[in-house]
C-alpha cells in the first residue's frame, strides 16, 4: 500500500486569514448584547466565519446584521453577516458561543490614506504558465503564481478542490476607485473562468501604501468552484484572449447577461455530475441565449440563425446534431448516441465556440472532440466570416 504525505492536507484546511478582537453586534444602528471576543475567518473556498464568544444568551444576538470593533492590534473591523446564528454553544463558566457566516468583512488601520500604492487581488482555481501581464481600461494588472504554486495545483487536481493560486496586482489607484476596480476583477475573472474552464474568482484584497504597509483588507463571500482542466483558451492564449474581449464583453453584458451564459457553462463542466446532466446544462444555456437574444421561431432554426449571425461558417451539420441531443436529453436523459463521453464533449465544444463568437474573439480554441495526449494538438482556430 502506498503511503500519502498527510502534511500536504494541511493545504485543504489553511485559512486565508485569522482575525482576533473585541466588539459589538448589531440589528443595523442597534447594538445587540454585549461586549464580545470574536474570531473572524476566511477559507480558501472564499467562505467567511464569525465566532463570537460573550455572556448572555443566544437568542439576543440572533438576528443580528453586522457586527463591529477591533482587532488586538487596533484595526477596525466591520462585518456584514447572514442575520442568523449558524449554532451556539454554552460553556462550563457561562459564556455563549455563536457562530455566523459572513458575507463581507473589512479591517482597516484607522488613518486610512486617499492614496493607495497597490491593490493585491487573491484569485482561486486559475492556472497560469507564468506570469501575465493585462493591459486592460488602462490599467496594468499583473497576475503572478502565489508561492507553493505547483503544490497547490497538484492538489487541485487530486482532490477537485479550492484553492488561492494567484494573485493580481493593480498598481496605483485612489479610495474612490476601489468599487470601480472591483468590478473590473469581476469582469477579468469571468473572462479568465472562460479561457480556463473552471471558475475564477478574486475572494479578498490587500491595499498597501508606497511603503508597503497594509492599510486595509477586503474579504468577501462569493460564490467558488471545485477545480476541473476542461479549459476552452489554450494557456499561452489567454493574456491575448482577456486584452482582446473585455470590451466586447462590457458591451454585450450591458445588453444581455453575458456574464450569466459564461455562468451557465462553466457550471456545465462540474465533474460532480453526471455527463447526462451536465448535457441538459448546455441545453439550457443554448435555450437561455434563444431567450435573451430574442430569437423567433423553434429552437432549431433559431440556433442555426444565431450561428450565421454569429459568422460561424459550415456549422449545419453540427446544429443538427446538438439538437437531436439536446432532446434525447430532455426526454429521455441520455445522449443521442452511445459514446456520452464524446457527445458531451461535442456539446461543450460548440457552445463554447458560440460565446467566443459572441465576444468575437480571433484567435485558438481547444477542440474537446479531438482525442489527443497534448493540447498542442487539440488548438484550432476560431473561423468566423467578416462582418
Amino acid at each position: 500500500m502506498t503511503s500519502f504525505d498527510c502534511s500536504r492536507l494541511e493545504r485543504l484546511i489553511r485559512p486565508i486569514a485569522v482575525y482576533h478582537g473585541k466588539g459589538n453586534l448589531f440589528i443595523g444602528h442597534r447594538k445587540q448584547g454585549p461586549e464580545c471576543e470574536f474570531v473572524l475567518t476566511q477559507w480558501p473556498d472564499a467562505k467567511i466565519q464569525l465566532q463570537c464568544i460573550m455572556e448572555g444568551s443566544p437568542a439576543v444576538v440572533e438576528k443580528s446584521t453586522n457586527l463591529q470593533g477591533k482587532t488586538r492590534d487596533g484595526r477596525f473591523v466591520r462585518a456584514s453577516l447572514y442575520p442568523l446564528v449558524c449554532s451556539s454553544a454554552w460553556s462550563s463558566a457561562g459564556k455563549c458561543t455563536c457562530r455566523f457566516l459572513v458575507k463581507a468583512l473589512t479591517v482597516e488601520v484607522p488613518r486610512l490614506s486617499a492614496s493607495i500604492n497597490q491593490l493585491e487581488f487573491l484569485l482561486t482555481n486559475f492556472k497560469l504558465p507564468a506570469n501575465i501581464i493585462l493591459q486592460v481600461n488602462d490599467r496594468k494588472i499583473t497576475i503572478k503564481r502565489v508561492t507553493g504554486y505547483n503544490e497547490i495545483c497538484d492538489m487541485l487536481r487530486e482532490f477537485n478542490g479550492i484553492d488561492v493560486t494567484s494573485e493580481a496586482i493593480v498598481e496605483t489607484c485612489k479610495l474612490y476607485e476601489l468599487d470601480e476596480l472591483e468590478k473590473l476583477m469581476d469582469e477579468v475573472c469571468l473572462l479568465l473562468s472562460l479561457a480556463s474552464g473552471t471558475t475564477v474568482q478574486w475572494i479578498c484584497y490587500k491595499a498597501t501604501t508606497n511603503d508597503g504597509d497594509c492599510v486595509r483588507m477586503y474579504h468577501r463571500s462569493v460564490v467558488t468552484k471545485p477545480y476541473t482542466s476542461l479549459r476552452l483558451i489554450p494557456s499561452d492564449s489567454v493574456k491575448s484572449f482577456v486584452e482582446q474581449t473585455l470590451q466586447e464583453f462590457k458591451r454585450q453584458n450591458q445588453k444581455w447577461k453575458m456574464g450569466t451564459a459564461i455562468l451557465l457553462y462553466l457550471d456545465a463542466k462540474s465533474e460532480q455530475d453526471y455527463l447526462e446532466l451536465r448535457g441538459l446544462k448546455l441545453a439550457s444555456l443554448a435555450e437561455f441565449l434563444k431567450a435573451q437574444l430574442k430569437l423567433k421561431g423553434n429552437f432549431k432554426p433559431a440556433l442555426q440563425s444565431l450561428c450565421t449571425d454569429l459568422g460561424l461558417t459550415n456549422e449545419q451539420e453540427n446544429v443538427d446534431r446538438f439538437v437531436k441531443n439536446r432532446d434525447k436529453l430532455v426526454h429521455a436523459a441520455r445522449f443521442c448516441y452511445d459514446d456520452a463521453c464524446q457527445e458531451y464533449r461535442f456539446m461543450m465544444t460548440f457552445m463554447g465556440k458560440i460565446l467566443l463568437a459572441m465576444l468575437r474573439y480571433n484567435g485558438d480554441y481547444l477542440d474537446w472532440t479531438v482525442e489527443a495526449e497534448w493540447e498542442s494538438d487539440m488548438r484550432k482556430p476560431l473561423e468566423l466570416e467578416k462582418e
